[in-house]
């Protein structure tokens, strides 16, 4: 199941010695969040560090929506929530989002990170909602916070 992942992480992994050293030199967050889905994480973890990551933009916020999501991500992740409660506030955040003029200000950003967290409940597609208006730094600083909460072995790669 996890060559089934998206065209950049296998590129990344064409040019890498084994998986170990992918994931543990691998500085796109976005990347890694996918490949753990593919790789079969537990989804109330995967929805732990989605929230950690799209919570580092959490200052940028400006619509209350995009901060319910990530409140409800570490409900859901504490087993305090269900996944269909947790897809009410993601189709919430969803409508901020249409509402953003610009993709590319801070503001906008933030607002992405908060529905892509979700959206990967409902499309294989969801790490394109950041990817291409992440900055480099960004990707980077949530490449660490998937380290720290998705071990290599958590990903059960053979």
């Amino acid at each position: 199941m996890i060559n089934e992942t998206c065209s950049d992480w296998r590129e990344y992994l064409a040019v890498c010695p084994d998986y170990r050293t992918a994931w543990a030199q691998c500085e796109r967050g976005d990347w890694m969040l996918w490949a753990a889905l593919k790789a079969g994480v537990d989804r109330r973890q995967l929805a732990g560090t989605l929230g950690e990551c799209a919570g580092t933009v959490r200052h940028l916020m400006r619509d209350t929506r995009s901060v319910d999501v990530l409140d409800a991500l570490r409900r859901y992740a504490d087993g305090e929530m269900g996944l269909a409660e947790l897809k009410r506030y993601a189709s919430a955040a969803a409508a901020a989002v249409v509402t953003i003029s610009s993709p590319y200000d801070s503001a906008a950003h933030a607002a992405y990170a908060a529905v892509a967290v979700v959206t990967i409940y409902f499309t294989p597609d969801a790490y394109a909602y950041t990817s291409d208006a992440a900055p480099s730094e960004h990707l980077k600083k949530c490449s660490n916070i998937v380290r720290k909460c998705i071990t290599f072995e958590d990903l059960n790669i053979q």
